[in-house]
């Protein structure tokens, strides 16, 4: 239940707001990246099968099997994860959203273009 709750805390639309202004918004670079270190990890698992049993795994069906399956089973959860985040990100950004006014709106967005700018030219 904690990992629940850390995903809960994760999506408030605080937190969001700051993980986007910091720059990290080139999901392309991020996903690239997240799969080449899934396939590297891959690679030193098989790496470490071999070393322990002296043999070339990659060409033992059944080892590759059982890494697959739990190659897939590890997708499985982080597609999981990342729909109960979104679902909640989306959730509190609607909730907070609600609770202002256009004016309030407005000054939010102006207070975060001016931080953007002053940041820029410091």
């Amino acid at each position: 239940m904690n990992n629940f709750d850390a995903i809960k805390k994760l999506a408030k639309t605080d937190n969001i707001v700051n993980y986007i202004e910091d720059g990290i918004c080139n999901m392309r670079a991020e996903e690239e990246s997240g799969y080449r270190k899934a396939d590297e990890k891959c690679e030193d698992l098989f790496d470490t099968i071999d070393k322990i049993y002296n043999t070339d795994s990659r060409e033992n069906i059944g080892i590759c099997a059982a890494v697959s399956d739990f190659y897939s089973a590890c997708q499985n959860i982080y597609f999981k994860a990342g729909l109960l985040s979104g679902f909640y990100i989306s959730k509190n950004i609607n909730s907070d959203y609600l609770k202002l006014s256009e004016d309030e709106i407005m000054k939010l967005m102006i207070k975060k273009v001016t931080t953007q700018i002053e940041n820029e030219y410091k």
